[in-house]
């Protein structure tokens, strides 16, 4: 059975910085095991204030070093590796060891959120169970099963496609424009950036879903 879970995490990987700008938005691209190194997170962040996130991570405990790859449309891509608290830190070799494949990890001001495709339930719980040794709790959000019809339609979560609706409903995607970001934001009481990764994510995952032929890949 092919099975979706959507969880929080409560982990301090990045905590202290996340905490020092509000509606920040950190989206995990890619996690780096490098053989005599730190082991380093690829990551895009969305927020208003690069320079107090520039300030914030040498002091931040689970920071090793970091440093900028490359700028896009107001955002920042970092790699930053992680000390050795941030690495006993990382539930993703937990989770590998499990069978489970992280598809989104996005961390806010308020947490890390997680959609993950994962063998069955059980295994989902004997996660839950091993973070909780560590002090990190697991909470589950929803679980469905990858197949059904009626969940993540076209590659696209419940989340982004009430957004994407409303956005087109509104007029944001006219020219000019009908309904700003702020707007929307203020609607869904999410942050600007919180709409910008949201609305990207959900027509990736559209057009992937629509345009691209498995001739294309």
């Amino acid at each position: 059975m092919n099975v979706i879970a959507e969880f929080d995490l409560s982990t301090p990987i990045l905590a202290e910085t996340r905490h020092a700008v509000t509606g920040l938005v950190v989206d995990v691209e890619d996690l780096q095991l490098r053989s005599g190194k730190a082991p380093a997170l690829v990551c895009w962040v969305d927020c208003d204030d690069f320079d107090t996130i520039d300030r914030e991570l040498p002091n931040d405990p689970t920071v090793e070093a970091f440093e900028i790859l490359a700028e896009s449309n107001g955002r920042r891509l970092y790699r930053v590796a992680l000390s050795e608290e941030g690495e006993t830190s990382l539930v993703y070799p937990i989770a590998v060891e499990h069978g489970i494949t992280f598809l989104e990890v996005r961390a806010t001001d308020d947490g890390t959120h997680i959609s993950a495709r994962i063998p069955n339930r059980d295994v989902l719980f004997s996660l839950q169970s091993l973070l909780e040794e560590r002090d990190v709790s697991l909470q589950l959000k929803r679980i469905y099963r990858a197949d059904d019809p009626g969940e993540a339609s076209y590659g696209i979560s419940e989340r982004q496609r009430e957004i994407l609706l409303y956005a087109v409903e509104k007029g944001f995607f006219e020219v000019p424009r009908k309904i700003t970001l702020r707007e929307i934001a203020a609607e869904f009481d999410i942050s600007d950036q919180a709409v910008s990764t949201l609305l990207r994510r959900g027509l990736t995952n559209l057009l992937r879903h629509t345009l691209v032929s498995s001739s294309d890949t």
